[in-house]
């Protein structure tokens, strides 16, 4: 069977960046909303190797597929900001656990509850890189978690 000069022979590709699909806005979208590779692949229809194919053949929609996993993020860490700034338990909770997420690394140990009932602020070496103001604001938080 002679093939016609420069077409390709066999099936075309599913996933094509200038198909009928925009694939990498797709993907991002997908990304924002905390989709996997796997149920990105699904809404695709393609398998996961194939999407994978075409995050290494197509620098721009690996691209789109970070930024949509940035967006997410972002979105993720502006919620839970809202939360720590209500004026109730489930705030002062939020901002406890944003508080030991961002002062407590893995290194070091978490703080406990000690036995007065009381949160522990933990290492000394933590809290003194800590601003008056922010050292204020978890005696804060600590305050109103007592109080429940």
């Amino acid at each position: 069977m002679a093939t016609e000069a420069g077409k390709k022979r066999g099936r075309p590709r599913k996933l094509a960046p200038g198909g009928r699909l925009p694939i990498a806005e797709t993907l991002e979208r997908l990304a924002a909303i905390k989709c996997t590779r796997a149920e990105a692949a699904y809404v695709l229809d393609v398998t996961v190797p194939t999407l994978s194919a075409m995050f290494h053949e197509h620098p721009e929609i690996a691209t789109g597929w970070r930024r949509g996993k940035a967006i997410a993020t972002m979105t993720t860490r502006r919620l839970v900001w809202w939360y720590a700034q209500q004026p109730n338990a489930g705030g002062a909770r939020v901002a406890l656990y944003l508080a030991r997420q961002l002062l407590w690394s893995a290194e070091t140990e978490r703080p406990e509850a000690d036995d007065a009932g009381g949160v522990t602020l933990g290492p000394k070496e933590a809290l003194k890189s800590l601003s008056d103001e922010e050292l204020s604001f978890l005696i804060e938080i600590q305050k109103k978690l007592l109080v429940r």
